[in-house]
C-alpha cells in the first residue's frame, strides 16, 4: 500500500545542491519514505519528483535536461502501473516483468557506483600503504619504485572516473560484479607477466572501470597481485605476489 505523499514544504527540506542528477534524486525520496527499493510506490515517487521540478522552476533554477527525461519516464511508468495488462503493448509485456524493474536495476547500479566512488575518495584523502618493490636477489639492494601506493593507484582512477562523470546517469542495467573482475585479471595474470593499468581500461565504460579498481584493490588486500610503477605519473603495472620476487622492469 503506497504512503500518503508528503508536504511540499517536508519533501524540500533539503540542499539543492545535493543532488548529481535524477537517480541520485530518486535515491534520496526512497531513503527519505524508507521505501523498498524492490517495491518503489511509483505514483507517490512520481508525485514527489515532480514538485522537486516544479520547485526547481519556483526558485529560477534551469533544470537539467535529464531531470525532465525522468519525469516523462516516471509518469509513463506510472501509467503502465495503472493500466490493465492486457492494454500494454508486446514490449512492455516482455517476460512479464514487473515494469519497474528496469528503474530497480538502474538504481542498484547507481548505488553501486556510489559505493565503490565513496570508497575512493576516501582511500584518496588517506594516501596510505606504500608498497615497495622486492629484490631479485638477497645480496640487491631493495628498489624502492617511485614510492608507488595505493595512493597512487586510488589517484589515477579518480582522475579517470572525474573525466567520466557525464556517463553516470547513463549506467548499464547489466551492472558488472567486481568477482567477475578478480576472475579476468587473474585468466590474464596466468598468460602474462604482468598487467599495465592503462591496457586494463581503455574502452571501458564507467562501471567497468570501477569494478576493475575495486577488483585490484581486493587483489591486494588479499595479497594475491602487487601493483607498482617506474616512476612518479609513469603507467602502473599490476603482477601477481609470486611473480613479484622475480620480475624486473626496467625504467624507459
Amino acid at each position: 500500500m503506497e504512503k500518503e505523499p508528503q508536504s511540499q514544504e517536508n519533501i524540500f527540506n533539503i540542499k539543492l545542491a545535493l543532488f548529481e542528477g535524477p537517480i541520485d534524486l530518486l535515491l534520496y525520496l526512497i531513503k527519505k519514505n524508507e521505501i523498498d527499493i524492490y517495491d518503489i510506490p511509483i505514483a507517490q515517487i512520481t508525485e514527489q519528483f515532480l514538485q522537486y521540478i516544479e520547485f526547481m522552476k519556483i526558485l529560477a533554477i534551469d533544470i537539467a535536461t535529464e531531470y525532465i527525461v525522468m519525469a516523462a519516464y516516471l509518469i509513463h511508468l506510472k501509467s503502465c502501473m495503472l493500466l490493465p495488462a492486457n492494454t500494454l503493448n508486446a514490449e512492455e509485456l516482455a517476460g512479464d516483468e514487473d515494469p519497474r524493474m528496469p528503474l530497480v536495476r538502474q538504481l542498484l547500479a547507481y548505488k553501486e557506483l556510489q559505493k565503490a566512488t565513496a570508497t575512493i575518495e576516501e582511500m584518496y584523502e588517506q594516501q596510505k600503504l606504500i608498497y615497495f618493490r622486492e629484490p631479485e636477489e638477497e645480496d640487491q639492494k631493495p628498489i624502492l619504485l617511485e614510492e608507488l601506493s595505493v595512493n597512487s593507484l586510488v589517484f589515477s582512477f579518480f582522475e579517470i572516473l572525474k573525466k567520466k562523470k557525464q556517463d553516470i546517469l547513463h549506467i548499464p542495467a547489466d551492472s558488472i560484479r567486481m568477482e567477475d573482475s578478480i576472475n579476468d585479471i587473474m585468466s590474464l595474470l596466468k598468460r602474462k607477466k604482468f598487467l599495465r593499468l592503462s591496457e586494463l581500461i581503455v574502452s571501458k565504460r564507467i562501471i567497468e572501470i570501477v569494478s576493475l579498481f575495486m577488483a585490484i584493490l581486493e587483489l591486494i588486500k588479499q595479497k594475491r597481485i602487487k601493483a607498482f610503477q617506474n616512476e612518479e605519473f609513469s603507467d602502473i603495472f599490476i603482477i601477481s605476489k609470486r611473480r613479484a620476487k622475480t620480475l624486473r622492469l626496467v625504467k624507459d
